[in-house]
């Protein structure tokens, strides 16, 4: 292995989910990687471009922004991101840009396929919340009105704490509208 690799190699078995692979797969992954660096300001990637791969942060930072450049995320060493977009016909859901000088490294999109194909601890990994709500792969792009329960599940201001916090779990929802008089007077949610 060249020093790069061996960087990478060395990087990714201190990472989960690429410390459950097989050592000689991690080696394959690791010699299929790429390191790419950055500057402070740089784009890494555009909303709805083509995505080389999945991106890990080696060092530095990174800063996830959604279609209309609201932060979503700041991520640091060990973070992963633009898996939504592989996912998603391996166009970017995001944007992405270093917030500092930053070194990525970039497993390219066929050995990503691959890897979710083959390596299950792999594929349970990313796919893990992904089966029991669909779409949540593009939770921070979808409009609100979808995530919405209708009619609206809804508590006044005499329900106990414990009544609410019952029906958040029976309906498996994390907030209820308190209305009073057919107006919102406050949330409920369930870190209250």
């Amino acid at each position: 292995m060249d020093r790069t690799t061996r960087e990478i190699h060395d990087f990714l078995s201190t990472l989960h989910p690429y410390d459950a692979l097989p050592p000689a797969e991690r080696a394959r992954v690791a010699g299929a990687c790429q390191l790419a660096e950055f500057r402070k300001g740089d784009e890494i990637y555009a909303a709805g471009q083509t995505l080389p791969g999945l991106f890990l942060v080696l060092d530095g930072a990174v800063e996830v922004r959604d279609r209309t450049g609201g932060q979503i995320s700041l991520l640091g060493p060990r973070n992963s991101f633009g898996e939504r977009g592989l996912m998603r016909a391996g166009v970017a859901v995001t944007a992405a840009r270093a917030a500092d000088d930053c070194r990525l490294i970039v497993l390219p999109v066929a050995e990503f396929r691959r890897l979710m194909a083959e390596q299950r601890p792999f594929a349970r990994f990313f796919q893990r919340g992904r089966q029991d709500r669909p779409g949540r792969a593009a939770l921070a792009t979808t409009e609100v009105r979808h995530l919405l329960t209708n009619p609206a599940i809804t508590v006044d201001p005499a329900t106990s704490i414990r009544a609410a916090a019952q029906l958040m779990r029976d309906k498996a929802i994390s907030s209820l509208p308190v209305i009073e008089d057919g107006r919102l007077t406050g949330i409920v949610t369930t870190t209250d």
